[in-house]
């Protein structure tokens, strides 16, 4: 990280002017012990500011089993061009710096699993000038289904908790759905769908109730709404966030059965045919 490299100096001073005061008899050591201490503590505290300015100028390539992963699994990713996919790395690397990642039974959240969570949120994002949006810069990852203060009753596998900008995900589901694209319902995109819709209000998108909407969605994937209820573990109303998902899952299928709704995704999120 850079602010460790930055605040290296500082400690290293630190330790430096701790030794020399130690049994001197004049007074003068005590300032660069106090200095130096206050840098270390400057450093530390804005770290992660410090760490943000230096990626958003020099961003480093992602490591290859990262892009492997990509290259995989990555629909969206594969149907861009070469020079978009240099970007899209870039913001891909930038949103997992960007983000708080906490697991629950886990020291930390494996490198894998972070770009995993970030994918959806890069791709809905890519065509827009302002690619990210602090309504969702945190994510908890849970090994069960869990309750909610939102849904207090119920254990559900994914939540988007927009009080405090938080997303929530049950791990299993997190890797299934990348790594079975199409075939495991993606929780991730759902909820990235509707943290899009709430950080772009200017942005027309398509109404949600159209005739027939949940049955051609179910054509599209194979999944129909009780599935997909029982998959995120709550009622689904709305939608717009599973027509998100398909888009980005089955185009080609989501093309055939709902043109107009495809053609105004096309738009704004980018795909094969933009």
């Amino acid at each position: 990280m850079p602010a460790r490299l930055l605040g290296l100096p500082f400690l290293l001073l630190f330790v430096w002017s701790i030794y020399a005061a130690w049994g001197a008899e004049d007074d003068w050591f005590a300032y660069p012990v106090l200095v130096s201490a206050i840098l270390v503590a400057l450093v530390y505290v804005f770290s992660p500011e410090i760490n943000w300015w230096f990626y958003r100028r020099w961003t480093p390539r992602l490591d290859p089993p990262v892009k492997h992963l990509l290259g995989q699994f990555g629909g969206y990713y594969n149907s861009l061009s070469e020079a978009e996919r240099v970007i899209f790395e870039q913001r891909l690397f930038l949103t997992v710096t960007a983000t708080d990642f906490l697991a629950q039974g886990l020291p930390s959240v494996p490198e894998d699993i972070r770009y995993m969570i970030a994918y959806p949120q890069v791709c809905l994002n890519f065509r827009q000038e302002e690619w990210l949006c602090k309504r969702s810069e945190k994510t908890v990852l849970y090994p069960h289904p869990f309750p909610s203060p939102a849904h207090p009753e119920q254990l559900h596998y994914s939540e988007w908790y927009a009080e405090d900008g938080v997303l929530i995900y049950v791990l299993p589901w997190v890797v299934e759905g990348f790594t079975r694209p199409g075939a495991v319902y993606n929780v991730v995109f759902h909820e990235q769908a509707k943290v899009f819709r709430d950080c772009r209000p200017d942005l027309a998108l398509p109404e949600t109730a159209e005739a027939g909407i949940w049955e051609k969605l179910e054509a599209i994937s194979g999944m129909s709404r009780e599935y997909i209820a029982k998959i995120v573990g709550l009622p689904q109303e709305d939608p717009y966030p599973i027509s998100v998902h398909h888009f980005f899952l089955y185009p080609e299928a989501f093309q055939r059965e709902l043109p107009a709704r495809y053609a105004s995704y096309l738009r704004l999120f980018g795909g094969k045919n933009d």
